[in-house]
């Protein structure tokens, strides 16, 4: 899973790849740092941690790894 946060008056977004988290323990963990104020951290699979303050989060952007096409042939049929 990859995510982007936005946070609020920075203009570069925080962009982490192949989280180990399912979808409901990600929202889980954006709605009690948002809701509560508290730090949003967030670990991904080369053990980098982010740690975003909850009323600084502008906003979360959540995607499933999208899998790339190997070489250059084109599907029959289309």
């Amino acid at each position: 899973m990859n995510i982007n946060i936005g946070v609020r008056g920075v203009a570069r977004e925080i962009a982490l790849t192949n989280l180990e988290l399912s979808k409901e323990e990600l929202y889980a963990k954006v709605a009690e740092a948002t809701t509560h104020g508290t730090p949003l951290e967030l670990t991904d699979s080369k053990g980098r941690v982010v740690m975003v303050p909850g009323k600084s989060i502008g906003f979360v952007e959540i995607a499933d790894e999208q899998k790339r096409p190997v070489g250059f042939g084109l599907i029959a049929g289309e």
